[in-house]
């Protein structure tokens, strides 16, 4: 539903107009509040968040170019519509300053309620799309897939994440500054976890959400939101570089410390080390020429050796101490690793055809 703020000194043409919107629009607009002047319109609009506010000029107290200007400032992305009586020309071209482009002249009639209308269902219109556009952004698969590409310091990879959301929103300029920023503000997350410093970015979340408000083109925002990827990925890129030897090292310590947890996964290691799973087995293969999950198969199994021959302890509470959950899973790892069961290993140590 659309939230609608009115602000208009005189009671009765803003009831009127609240009325008239009602009894036209139904269930799809929402009149959060009606202010009779712009200290009150403005305390209303941070109290109820409108998509849209219509409000008159003339207003006590604050006016009502007073109230755009401030409204502009902290809600950019709300639909401003004024109405003006014809003597205030000049008013009108000062808002025009601010963006606005909405004006109903006084008196009101029926048709321009209408005209009202209209501007409110184009406006419900946008905010659709911005819902469907922020829904694909917040879609965990596609918010992984950004997160990774800044992981893996992939530049292209970011871009083909920001291509699929520039053709999701259409077009519409509106959709695609939320989705920018929404975006922007997960980049900044990526960027304060990890410890890059805003030198490296070249801005800070803040700097960043005025130059998008600012900005009058989607090109231009694309091109804000592809400087921060690419400054990011340099940043991963270089270090990653640096210190590829020494990262798969300690992933290999890590992992033979941890190798007995039953938790421990690609998804879990990658996230102690702030990596992709993807960098993880590329990184850790180039080094150790094999896969970390063999790594972990060979350091259960050695672990399974040593227990079986060493302890009385049943096969079950082996597979346990391994990091396995499911014994049949133990044995059938432990059968395709030596050609036979842990019990006939006991056996074969017994007989000492096995050491």
């Amino acid at each position: 539903m659309l939230k609608v703020l009115l602000a208009d000194d005189n009671k009765i043409t803003a009831h009127g107009l609240k009325e008239m919107i009602e009894a036209r629009a139904g269930n799809a607009v929402q009149i959060v509040d009606v202010a009779y002047n712009g200290k009150q319109a403005l305390e209303s609009a941070l109290r109820f968040q409108p998509n849209a506010v219509i409000t008159d000029i003339k207003m006590p107290i604050m006016d009502g170019l007073t109230l755009i200007a401030e409204l502009k400032k902290i809600m950019p992305g709300v639909e401003l519509i004024i109405i003006s009586s014809y003597g205030e020309f000049e008013y009108a071209k000062k808002a025009m300053e601010f963006g606005v482009t909405n004006f109903i002249l006084k008196p009101l009639d029926s048709e321009k309620i209408e005209s009202i209308l209209k501007h409110l269902q184009k406006l419900d219109k946008k905010l659709n799309k911005i819902s469907a556009a922020i829904d694909l952004l917040s879609d965990s698969e596609t918010a992984k897939s950004f997160t990774h590409a800044l992981k893996d310091g992939i530049f292209e990879n970011c871009r083909a994440v920001l291509d699929e959301l520039t053709e999701k929103a259409d077009n519409d300029f509106l959709s695609y500054r939320q989705l920018v920023t929404d975006l922007c503000a997960i980049l900044f997350n990526f960027t304060h976890k990890f410890n890059i410093p805003d030198k490296e970015t070249g801005s800070t979340l803040e700097q960043t959400a005025i130059e998008i408000n600012k900005a009058g083109s989607i090109g231009r925002i694309r091109e804000i939101i592809d400087t921060l990827c690419e400054n990011v990925c340099e940043h991963i890129t270089s270090n990653k570089n640096f210190g590829a030897e020494q990262l798969s090292e300690n992933i290999r310590k890590y992992i033979a410390a941890n190798y007995t947890s039953p938790d421990i996964s690609l998804d879990r290691i990658a996230s102690s080390f702030n990596i992709s799973q993807s960098y993880l087995c590329a990184i850790f293969k180039k080094y150790n020429f094999m896969s970390v999950t063999t790594l972990i198969t060979e350091l259960r199994i050695q672990k399974a050796c040593e227990l079986l021959k060493q302890t009385s302890l049943t096969v079950n509470d082996v597979a346990k101490k391994c990091g396995y959950y499911d014994a049949h899973y133990f044995m059938r790892v432990f059968k395709k690793y030596f050609g036979f069961s842990p019990s006939e290993y006991r056996k074969k140590l017994i007989q000492g055809d096995v050491q």
